[in-house]
């Protein structure tokens, strides 16, 4: 959905709302630095579990900011939980930018959302319209649901505090997605295709509740308040409730009455449940949103029971109801199928049940057209479903299961046994109706995704038979056990055992075979095990097969990982020629271990660590942010000693330049350059009995005058003559002096970019050209280094930088209006040299402008004086070059 469809007046409530309140300090973490995050202040918090600060991103996510929750008591996250969360590729679900641990508390980090929570619009007095809950809030909710409860998160916080608009006001996305241990606690350590020993129902009224939650949101969004029972109960007494009369206002929009109806329906039994006999979920939502007629959960009508039912045989049994027969025919679904394709069980539910036959007539078809025994074996299941919708149990291999677990412990069985008849059986139920049955039978989101994952891994690795039971059998029950070679282990730690014992009773070598053997096994349960610590385990053991020796032994690393985390500490040590030799040392080997042994990018990544070194003249560092330290560091330790600046430019002169040329380095760079390059150190005098040394020849001149000092070029071939200046200021023993006429014409700087006066070219020709082109040591003697304050432009804030000490500067804006009297005087001619250079100058006064050193406008524009005399506050462009030059500088007299 583009911004452009999104309407005036629902924009209107999001922008005029504030979010993000900064909240009251309890426990405050502000101004902690957790990895490549900075806490820079606490907001109030909509999450019971943890308190949340607005943070910086700092390195590669320098410039964003995000929201971290600092999860109140320790040891609360599911890892598992926000691996699945990351994982998952919705717009609609708040993503997981970073997790980790501070001070015994884990947190998670989350991208920064500027817009204000729906509960914020909602405090502010607004209202959301039917029109509004349907074009922009539902269906951005439902999908985000949807993506959580496919990924196994349930207990989705759907509170108005918990929706929170896109940049655009769009979309909404779902911030409330918990990831700790007690709202994400569906899924086992495994994370791929684990379930718990939750009971398969649990699952179910966690699903429903959600959509059931989301009825109660819409009620408040459009009202301001939760709704109510008929009977007066609260929205907490009604979520705890057997069953839901909600009493709406007069007026309440009629199509939200019956949404809000559809979700929250409960049945007798107390629980939410979905489709056919409970609440809405998702499709019927959909539904609604596509304008589609949806039955109210109370107008469903079941298929008629066992009364009326024809007596049917099948398998040398009679049967006198729909379910006793359906039971039979998936205990036997290939004489099943027989039985429904050719048209039997058509014929026999016509003589007494419309509905029935309709259903069997639809599964005839099927069975006949489909490509292959998977499809119609999915036709087959469907249609025994939908014959006895009360039917709960799943069938395998001839036996009924009570469910996903009953399942899950004969495939672990079956695993254990190499039951090979009941391995195939399981992975037909799983290429067909599995994913059904969870779904559409059991209402269970979660167990769907884990068949989904289950599907994919058999495809993706081509797992046996016996494997699917495995890892059906981890996913469903709580068996954890493991078989290597033929023998049961209980775990990692009975494993670990045997392994010692063989090493002990046969040696290393014989463990190595061992290992080797045994690696596919291995490599199965280090990846399908549902224990962290097994699958920890069984991947070190492993990892032993690829250590890799370095030399004659000088490094050993068991796999890339180890590899990683050591380049990781010598760059964080930065010890930047240590990872340098190690690349020219093994660097052939190395890419060949990376690519063949250890199938990483190993070497890729260590190439481009290298790559990204920045070097400094014999130096070496490993980002421009540490060379931006080291300079830094410089200025801080030798601010009172300008001669080192002047000996350390002379050396490294080359390599600053450079590095001023760099964005992130311009500015500390340049003012390195600017320390040494400043030709002239401060000048004091001393006097002894009354006597100024040093001794030189007194400068008689007042306020006013115009004196002749150094030489430069005049006339348009360039030939030399003396510098008029006029006198600005006579104070103590010092003298204010500024050329009579624009002497030359440069640029302020030599690119439309930012800049200021300490870091912009004009400074740097002033203080080492101009300086030393102008004066003799006898001149140079007189001249005083100033201390300059560069203040921001007075009309428009520009800053005007930091503070500089220079020999020859330009004036300030508030200079130029202190020593001129009026625009008169402010005005000046170009010398013909200047004019030559480039200066523009008026036809009818001859006039020109000259530059300030104050900014203009904008950071890339520099004020001026105009040929009129009036200063221009707004400036031109740093980079014009037909401004004069007009020096000015302080002597001694």
């Amino acid at each position: 959905m583009s911004e452009s469809n999104v309407s005036s007046s629902y924009l209107s409530k999001l922008n005029n709302t504030r979010a993000g309140r900064l909240g009251a300090e309890i426990q405050d973490i502000t101004g902690a630095t957790l990895g490549d995050f900075y806490a820079e202040a606490r907001i109030d918090s909509v999450f019971p579990d943890a308190d949340c600060y607005r943070c910086a991103g700092r390195g590669p996510l320098a410039g964003s900011q995000y929201l971290l929750k600092y999860y109140r008591s320790d040891r609360m996250l599911n890892r598992d939980a926000v691996s699945r969360l990351s994982m998952v590729q919705s717009p609609c679900l708040l993503p997981v930018s970073g997790v980790g641990e501070y001070e015994g508390h884990e947190y998670t980090v989350h991208p920064w959302q500027s817009m204000p929570a729906l509960s914020e619009v909602l405090a502010s007095g607004n209202r959301f319209s039917e029109e509004e809950l349907r074009a922009f809030v539902i269906p951005s909710v439902i999908e985000g649901l949807r993506a959580a409860h496919e990924a196994g998160i349930f207990r989705t916080d759907l509170r108005p505090e918990c929706l929170v608009p896109d940049s655009t006001g769009a979309r909404i996305i779902l911030t409330g997605v918990s990831v700790t241990e007690e709202s994400s606690g569906s899924m086992s350590p495994n994370g791929a295709f684990g379930l718990n020993s939750s009971p398969e129902g649990r699952l179910r009224e966690l699903c429903d509740n959600d959509y059931f939650q989301l009825g109660g949101t819409l009620f408040k969004l459009v009202t301001g308040y939760y709704p109510e029972s008929r009977e007066g109960h609260s929205w907490e007494e009604l979520s705890r409730a057997p069953k839901v009369r909600i009493a709406f206002p007069e007026g309440f929009p009629r199509g939200l009455r019956d949404l809000i109806t559809g979700l929250t329906f409960r049945d007798r039994q107390g629980g939410c449940s979905g489709h056919s006999r409970g609440g809405w979920g998702y499709n019927e939502v959909k539904k609604w949103l596509q304008g589609e007629a949806v039955s109210l959960p109370q107008e469903r009508q079941d298929l008629p029971g066992a009364e009326g039912f024809l007596p049917y045989s099948f398998a040398g049994e009679k049967h006198t109801d729909v379910t006793s027969l359906v039971r039979a025919l998936l205990k036997n679904p290939a004489a099943g199928m027989q039985e429904t394709g050719k048209g039997i069980l058509t014929h026999h539910f016509g003589l007494f049940d419309s509905k029935a036959e309709q259903i069997c007539r639809d599964a005839e078809n099927g069975i006949r057209n489909s490509p292959d025994d998977a499809g119609a074996r999915d036709v087959f299941y469907r249609a025994m479903y939908a014959l006895a919708p009360d039917l709960q149990s799943v069938f395998c291999a001839g036996r009924e299961f009570q469910g996903l677990r009953e399942l899950g412990e004969a495939a672990f069985e079956a695993a254990c046994s190499e039951n090979k008849a009941f391995a195939a059986e399981l992975e037909k139920l799983l290429d067909s109706i599995l994913e059904f049955y969870a779904g559409a039978i059991l209402k269970n989101a979660a167990a769907v995704a884990i068949l989904k994952s289950a599907r994919d891994l058999i495809s993706r690795y081509k797992y046996s038979g016996l494997q699917l039971c495995w890892i059906i059998g981890y996913a469903f029950s709580k068996k954890r056990a493991l078989m290597i070679h033929g023998l049961i282990f209980a775990g990692s730690r009975d494993l670990m055992n045997y392994l010692k014992k063989l090493e002990t009773e046969q040696g290393r070598p014989a463990l190595a075979r061992y290992i080797e053997e045994a690696s596919t096994e291995l490599s199965f349960f280090a990846s399908c095990h549902p224990d962290s610590q097994v699958r920890r385990y069984l991947s070190e053991v492993l990892d032993e097969l690829n250590r890799a020796i370095f030399g004659k032994g000088e490094l050993s690393f068991k796999n890339a990982k180890a590899f990683d985390e050591y380049i990781a500490r010598l760059l964080k040590e930065k010890q930047t020629y240590q990872i340098r030799r190690l690349l020219s040392d093994y660097g052939t080997a190395l890419k060949e271990v990376s690519e063949k042994v250890w199938r990483s990018s190993s070497y890729d990544n260590l190439v481009k660590i290298a790559r990204g070194f920045v070097p400094f003249d014999e130096l070496l560092f490993a980002t421009q942010g540490d060379l931006k330290d080291y300079l830094r560091d410089l200025l801080e330790k030798h601010q009172s000693t300008p001669e080192f600046f002047r000996e350390y430019v002379k050396i490294h002169d080359s390599a600053l330049e450079k590095a001023a040329a760099v964005p992130e380095l311009s500015r500390v760079a340049g003012t390195v350059l600017n320390l040494g390059h400043a030709a002239v150190s401060p000048q004091e005098c001393i006097t002894v009995r009354g006597v100024r040394y040093p001794t030189v020849p007194p400068l008689n001149a007042r306020e006013g005058d115009y004196i002749k000092f150094g030489v430069y070029p005049w006339d348009e071939e360039g030939n030399a003559a003396p510098i008029e200046w006029l006198v600005l200021q006579v104070k103590d023993h010092e003298a204010l002096l500024i050329t009579r006429y624009g002497i030359d014409c440069r640029p302020y700087h030599h690119e439309s970019s930012p800049v200021t006066w300490e870091t912009c070219d004009l400074r740097k020709w002033l203080n080492k050209v101009f300086l030393k082109t102008a004066f003799d040591q006898e001149d140079l003697m007189r001249i005083k280094v100033s201390d300059l304050w560069n203040d921001s432009n007075p009309d428009y804030d520009t800053p005007g930088g930091n503070r500089t000490q220079d020999a020859v500067f330009c004036l300030s804006i508030a200079e130029t209006r202190e020593f001129f009297a009026d625009n008169a005087e402010r005005q000046c001619e170009p010398t013909p040299y200047a004019r030559q250079r480039g200066a523009w100058g008026d036809t009818g006064n001859n006039c020109c402008f000259w530059w300030n050193r104050s900014p203009g406008r904008y950071e890339n524009y520099a004020a001026l004086v105009r040929t009129d005399g009036v200063p221009s506050l707004f400036g031109i462009r740093a980079s014009f070059d037909y401004d004069a030059v007009r020096p000015a500088l302080r002597i001694m007299r």
